[in-house]
C-alpha cells in the first residue's frame, strides 16, 4: 500500500477510523476489509488474480453496504477511465 492508498482511504472512512477500526489484510499484504468496533463491516475490497483492485464495497454505521465500485482494467493493465459505481443504497 502506498501513501497515497493511505490518504484515500482516509479521506474515505475519515481520520477516526484509524483509532477503532480493525483492517485486515491478504497474502499479499493488499487491504481487504475494515471493520468497526463493533465488527460491523466499513470497508470491503477484492483483487483479481494480477493484484488489482476490482471491486469495492462501502458500508453504513449498521454495517449495511451503501456503495459498490467496480474498478475496470484494459488488456494492458491500465485504469479505464474513472471507477464505476455499480450501486448506491
Amino acid at each position: 500500500m502506498t501513501f497515497d492508498d493511505i490518504d484515500y482511504w482516509v479521506a474515505l472512512l475519515g481520520t477516526s477510523a484509524i483509532a477503532a477500526d480493525r483492517y485486515e489484510y491478504d497474502a499479499e499484504n493488499r487491504l481487504t476489509t475494515v471493520r468497526g468496533s463493533g465488527g460491523q463491516y466499513k470497508l470491503r475490497i477484492w483483487y483479481d488474480a494480477l493484484g488489482r483492485r476490482i471491486l469495492s464495497e462501502t458500508y453504513d454505521a449498521s454495517g449495511d453496504p451503501v456503495k459498490t465500485t467496480r474498478h475496470i482494467y484494459d488488456g494492458l493493465g491500465s485504469v479505464v477511465g474513472p471507477p464505476h459505481c455499480v450501486s448506491t443504497r
